[in-house]
């Protein structure tokens, strides 16, 4: 088995490092929010999957990125969703 399938080169510093900004408890907000909060979430992170990120859309995925190790796991807030308001209806 190859060395870093066994994680060999991991150290106690590298597990510091991803505690720094990553809170279990953070995460379990999203057990919390809306069907279309999550749907838009999910949507906003395809771009992390694409084996091609369009040249419009490679500063926002490396913005979406750097939230993430930031500490800050929701890309979407509720301001963004107000395109659903009744004021923004035909």
């Amino acid at each position: 088995m190859k060395a870093w399938v066994k994680m060999n080169s991991w150290t106690s510093d590298d597990t510091k490092a991803v505690k720094t900004w990553f809170d279990l408890d953070k995460y379990r907000k999203f057990e919390n929010i809306s069907i279309n909060m999550l749907y838009h979430e999910i949507w906003a992170r395809t771009y992390f999957f694409k084996p091609v990120i369009e040249e419009g859309m490679q500063k926002t995925v490396l913005k979406n990125y750097m939230q993430i190790l930031d500490g800050d796991p929701f890309l979407i807030k509720e301001k963004h969703l107000n395109y659903m308001d009744a004021e923004n209806k035909l």
